[in-house]
């Protein structure tokens, strides 16, 4: 079985996951619905403009940031396994 956890997140410029890489178990899905967004997976650079989305096995290492003057709305989608917890808390820093 999985889990599928569905955000709808806000960035400001300047917010990301921070210099470190995440990974964890499932999938990733990021969907950008406004702004500019800036992914790095497994050391591949993508940059997502309004309706460009990315999807990627979560177990590659992978950080995020908003780089741009505008604030980003995106729908972040995480398919994980179930029982496999805190994967927004390494994605979100309060």
């Amino acid at each position: 079985h999985q889990c599928i956890e569905p955000l709808l997140i806000r960035l400001e410029p300047g917010a990301s996951s921070g210099s470190e890489t995440i990974a964890h178990s499932g999938h990733e899905l990021i969907f950008c619905v406004t702004g500019s967004l800036f992914y790095e997976v497994d050391g591949e650079q993508y940059h997502l403009e309004p309706g460009d989305s990315l999807l990627f096995e979560a177990q590659l290492p992978h950080r995020w940031g908003n780089e741009g003057t505008s604030t980003v709305t995106a729908i972040m989608l995480f398919a994980r396994p179930d029982g496999t917890e805190g994967i927004l808390q390494r994605h979100i820093h309060n």
